[in-house]
């Protein structure tokens, strides 16, 4: 799928690339190639917030954007509905409560009819370092019924591995990408660069309030009976979890306090929840609680490990 149709920084056309490395996989495994263009999608939908969440203060995550609205949105139903797929498989590192039973050809299709009425857990993947259901919290449940991730039981150098036994070195060798989804290395680490490794008390808070969560499967049973629940919690991929306490205020935003302060809370980030291996879902922060310095707190802090 095209997302973006101009060309980087540097002058190369990283689309064009991954255009080349698509194809050369369906020629490999003698598959068909389609190609569909979301570029006016991902501009509306992705970019354009994007850019106006930057404008107004906030910091956004476009992978999510771009999970929500183009790949388990746009592409999903351009694979159901135009090449009439039974299923799409992804590469994110995710498991799901279906496992792959839509694998199998035969009972493929009577699990499809079960799916239908039941709803899909979304797992965190075997590799816990690389897991992304961070970045795919808000996946709709239909798309998540009849989504298959086949890496989701692998690490990146058993994947790499596979690929290369398979004939596909030059994949396996791929440089790999840490741009916003599908547009390429962009220049954006510039404009948003902080003083990593501070440890002033400003910088850290306790609680925040977010939006109303999107649960993937089902709200919890004490969210459901009295608007509140516990879970771990994480606002940045590369963070542990740790536990917090949520609860729903009047004017429909919850309120989240976490089991000790963590730094650069940030509006338009989003806090996921979790329990255990499910990842339950997730909202968008929209407010930040009072800094330990606020609270006359004016010593260095002790960070925990793992988060700084």
């Amino acid at each position: 799928m095209k997302n973006w149709d101009a060309l980087d920084e540097t002058g190369q056309c990283s689309v064009s690339n991954d255009r080349e490395d698509a194809k050369f996989v369906c020629d490999h495994l003698k598959i068909p190639f389609h190609e569909v263009n979301f570029v006016k999608k991902f501009w509306n939908e992705v970019f354009s917030p994007l850019i106006q969440d930057y404008q107004n203060g906030l910091t956004p995550n476009p992978d999510v954007l771009c999970n929500q609205h183009i790949k388990f949105d746009a592409f999903f139903n351009y694979a159901i509905n135009n090449l009439q797929a039974d299923a799409i498989a992804t590469g994110h590192y995710a498991k799901s409560s279906a496992g792959e039973d839509l694998l199998n050809a035969e009972n493929g299709k009577k699990v499809l009819a079960l799916l239908s009425r039941y709803s899909v857990k979304l797992l965190k993947a075997f590799d816990k370092v690389k897991d992304q259901t961070f970045f795919i919290f808000k996946i709709p449940q239909n798309a998540l019924q009849r989504t298959i991730f086949p890496i989701g039981d692998l690490t990146k150098n058993v994947v790499k591995e596979m690929a290369i036994v398979a004939g596909m070195e030059r994949i396996a060798k791929k440089k790999e990408s840490m741009g916003i989804c599908f547009v390429g290395n962009r220049n954006f680490n510039k404009f948003i660069e902080e003083a990593p490794g501070t440890n002033h008390p400003a910088l850290y808070s306790r609680t925040l309030l977010t939006e109303l969560p999107y649960w993937i499967y089902k709200p919890p049973k004490e969210y459901t009976e009295s608007q509140m629940f516990t879970s771990d919690f994480k606002f940045q991929h590369a963070h542990p979890l740790l536990s917090c306490t949520g609860h729903v205020s009047q004017d429909d935003k919850v309120q989240i306090r976490l089991e000790f302060p963590i730094r650069a809370l940030t509006k338009g980030q989003y806090a996921i929840f979790y329990s255990g291996e499910e990842c339950l879902g997730g909202a968008r922060i929209t407010n930040i609680g009072p800094s330990l310095y606020d609270l006359n707190h004016r010593e260095q802090v002790v960070v925990p490990k793992g988060f700084s």
